[in-house]
């Protein structure tokens, strides 16, 4: 949940969830250039006693507080954000590596790529971009939240999945962010898109933001 929401207004987030008694557990994620666990460190030397645990590395945390700190914690937490980041989250960047030439985007390549892990903090898994024709959609998940495509691009016909994104309209051109990954049905395997974002096809020398 803290991730998603990470992604959705591109700005720190910590979703808390009742843990024993009065304790609240919380998930933290971040965003580049904002280190989660020093604002931890941060708002727990500046008022003692508010957070009584917590741990974790830059991009990722975990705190633990009582209900009854819950407020303060969040008000807090929000100073550190502001001062830092400022009122109004930046606009999100993806560094990619780029368009995938067609004989790239096949199934051994993606193989390569998904077995050149584990991916983590400082070690993200390799994105790739490129403009696509929408040829259908189908939506899927309990809330219908999720959408898989199919998509047509220049090195041929291509499988994409996105989550708890929107299904775009068949028939246009949108531009995808994207990490590599492989669908296996009956002993048959394909490239499939991973989306990580998307967005309408920008015209000539327009920027992927």
């Amino acid at each position: 949940v803290a991730g998603r929401l990470r992604e959705h207004f591109n700005c720190p987030a910590i979703a808390f969830a009742p843990a024993t008694g009065e304790l609240l557990r919380g998930s933290a994620r971040s965003v580049p250039g904002f280190n989660i666990r020093d604002a931890l460190a941060s708002v727990a030397a500046a008022y003692p006693g508010l957070v009584p645990a917590f741990g974790g590395h830059a991009m990722a945390a975990g705190v633990t507080l009582t209900r009854a700190r819950l407020e303060p914690f969040r008000a807090a937490f929000e100073r550190i954000c502001r001062a830092q980041l400022g009122p109004v989250p930046a606009v999100p960047v993806h560094v990619t590596d780029g368009d995938l030439p067609p004989e790239w985007m096949a199934p051994q390549v993606a193989e390569l790529v998904m077995t050149a892990g584990p991916f983590g903090a400082g070690f993200a898994p390799p994105l790739f971009d490129g403009v696509f024709e929408v040829v259908s959609t189908r939506t899927f998940g309990n809330r219908n939240q999720h959408c898989s495509m199919v998509l047509t691009h220049y090195a041929g016909v291509v499988d994409a999945v996105a989550f708890n994104r929107p299904a775009p309209v068949r028939g246009t051109r949108v531009q995808l962010v994207y990490r590599l990954g492989i669908d296996r049905y009956r002993g048959v395997a394909t490239t499939r898109l991973i989306v990580e974002h998307l967005q309408a096809a920008p015209g000539p020398g327009a920027a992927l933001a």
